[in-house]
């Protein structure tokens, strides 16, 4: 039994030497290197500004309610384009007109578009309206509301975009004094949409 014993203990002494020697040997017999890598993007920043000139730009925030001025009757004209003085401040009648301007600036790091349409809720006068982008000639003037589609604005470029609106002086009698009887209120609500450009 002692002879077992030791033999057993020899087995054990040399198995744990065989796999020692293994190890130790696999250590030093190779070379090891570890190698990593990695990359990064940074993503385009989406971004743009709205004012009534470009020196009264400031950021749009896309993140939340998303709105802008919008003061399509804050000017408000006689028909020849003077002050309107046949009128109430801040009162539109047959024969008054204004416009209103705005400018988009693309401060995003990718090319964009963008469609502008608006809608009347309330009285519906009958204005006649016309839209001009830039300096291109101005839309024929229609009773038709306006809209711009697809309108390309490129990185760190501004459009300007008027819109004219006019309630002409003219036979429509009863329809106007209905109007005025009512007292009603029309309002203008524009929506602007950016799109990137593919």
């Amino acid at each position: 039994m002692k002879k077992n014993k030791i033999f057993t203990l020899g087995l054990v002494i040399t198995f744990v030497f065989v796999v020692s020697l293994t190890l130790v040997s696999g250590t030093f017999a190779k070379y090891t290197s570890t190698v990593t890598g990695n990359d990064s993007a940074s993503v385009a920043k989406w971004a743009f500004q709205y004012g009534t000139s470009e020196e009264t730009l400031s950021d749009v925030d896309l993140s939340s309610t998303k709105t802008i001025a919008f003061n399509l009757f804050d000017t408000i004209l006689d028909t020849n384009g003077d002050s309107e003085t046949d009128v109430a401040a801040n009162k539109i009648a047959p024969g008054t007109k204004g416009s209103f301007q705005f400018v988009v600036k693309n401060t995003s790091e990718v090319n964009a578009t963008f469609d502008l349409t608006l809608e009347v809720t309330g009285a519906q006068v009958p204005f006649e309206y016309t839209i001009q982008v830039n300096e291109e000639s101005a839309s024929e003037a229609s009773t038709t509301i306006p809209s711009l589609t697809t309108q390309t604005i490129d990185m760190n470029t501004s459009v300007t975009v008027t819109i004219t609106w006019e309630w002409p002086f003219d036979s429509n009698d009863t329809a106007d004094t209905t109007l005025g009887l009512a007292a009603s209120t029309v309002e203008v609500n524009a929506t602007i949409v950016f799109v990137q450009v593919d």
